[in-house]
């Protein structure tokens, strides 16, 4: 069971190049922290796929890896240097684990800029509404459903990195923008669609939010930054969505 497409011009099979815009250390905070208990209806998932028999929501889809740009796709002869392992979760039982390097950005484009677009780090996805069998994940209707928001358990060795910065994102169906918000401690974290804001790293909340109506996947993301790379080690153990 496969990958989502995403972002921009950047969006390779499965790739999310949410942080090209810049050092994003001062993104805006989850809407709640890390420890307590998650909030809303449990959205259960097992060997890395979330059936939609189990959900009231009617979410189904894979979880999946990726980071940036391992094969050179925009053709500047720049590779990003972030890990992440497993490539799937077809054996993971009742978590999601992930272990990786978010590399250090390393380089400039033809304009003088930091090369974000192909240092972006690496991150778990997963898709909201996907048939069995099919790599594509279709447009999920999060307002028809009843879904105003998400809740999630982050645990791990080391899922909020000294130095790192993990993002939780929002990817829409046809839209390039990266709708998101910084996670800022382990435990449970909930986050409404309505605060998630476009290109959150710009502090701007006038910027739109996501279209409910069009959810593609989620995304959790390990930023790059031009200082030091990271290793990163957390796992997603449960999930759960908000009504209210």
């Amino acid at each position: 069971m496969g990958l989502s497409v995403g972002l921009g011009s950047l969006w390779l099979a499965g790739c999310d190049s949410s942080s090209e815009e810049g050092d994003t250390s001062s993104a805006a905070a989850s809407t709640t922290g890390g420890g307590g208990m998650l909030t809303g209806t449990p959205i259960p998932f097992s060997n890395g796929w979330v059936p939609f028999a189990e959900n009231p929501f009617l979410i189904q889809g894979a979880f999946y890896t990726f980071k940036d740009n391992p094969e050179d796709a925009d053709g500047d002869t720049i590779i990003g240097t972030s890990l992440i392992t497993p490539e799937s979760f077809a054996d993971s039982g009742a978590q999601i684990c992930a272990t990786g390097t978010a590399g250090k950005v390393d380089g400039k484009n033809t304009d003088g800029s930091d090369a974000y677009d192909d240092f972006w780090g690496a991150a778990i996805g997963l898709n909201l509404k996907q048939e069995e069998g099919m790599d594509a994940a279709l447009a999920f209707d999060a307002a028809a459903a009843g879904l105003t928001g998400f809740s999630f358990m982050i645990e791990g060795a080391s899922p909020i990195p000294a130095g790192g910065e993990l993002r939780f994102n929002i990817k829409v169906a046809g839209d390039s923008n990266n709708y998101c918000k910084k996670i800022t401690a382990a435990g449970a974290n909930t986050f409404k669609l309505s605060e998630m804001y476009q290109s959150c790293w710009m502090n701007d909340t006038t910027l739109p939010t996501p279209d409910a109506t069009k959810l593609e996947a989620i995304h959790w993301q390990y930023v790059t930054n031009t200082s030091a790379s990271y290793d990163f080690d957390i796992c997603i153990t449960a999930l759960a969505g908000t009504t209210d």
